[in-house]
């Protein structure tokens, strides 16, 4: 797994209200919003490579709704935790079909129902996938389905 330093940096200020009001400020946006960019910028890479939207994407959803006990919780498994539905599953294969454009929105709206069941999710952990969201082999989609389906699966046969 990537280590970020951000998600760290992030995580040591959990607490300061005005920090994660400024980062909420980003959500949705994937260049962010220039009030985020005295806590963003900084952990940047020095040359610009077409990523820099994760590090925005990361800090406004943790500004909107983190969980320090979210540990190995990927967005399958968090959505796993949810009323099993047919809603729930045409919004699970919506997020799995974003392109990198579509993204940082469709992951507002998936955190935006998870903190409303106090789901949390865990941000290393999504930074991480988001960086290999583009990979051709798709192995993050492939592992959130694993995590999202094998619930459901299960739901099912327990309701047979």
């Amino acid at each position: 797994m990537r280590d970020s330093p951000l998600v760290e940096y992030l995580i040591g200020h959990q607490k300061d209200r005005a920090m994660m009001a400024a980062l909420r400020r980003g959500l949705g946006k994937k260049e962010g919003h220039v009030v985020m960019y005295p806590y963003v910028v900084p952990y940047l890479p020095e040359k610009p490579f077409g990523k820099e939207w994760i590090y925005f994407t990361v800090a406004a959803l943790f500004g909107y709704h983190h969980d320090p006990l979210a540990k190995n919780v990927d967005i399958g498994r968090a959505m796993s935790r949810l009323e099993q539905n047919d809603s729930l599953q045409k919004r699970f294969t919506w997020l799995l079909d974003a392109d990198t454009q579509e993204l940082p929105m469709r992951l507002k709206s998936i955190v935006s129902l998870l903190k409303s069941k106090n789901i949390g999710i865990d941000y290393t952990l999504l930074f991480d996938d988001l960086y290999h969201w583009d990979h051709p082999e798709k192995f993050v989609q492939l592992r959130w389905a694993r995590h999202f389906y094998g619930s459901y699966i299960q739901d099912q046969t327990t309701k047979e």
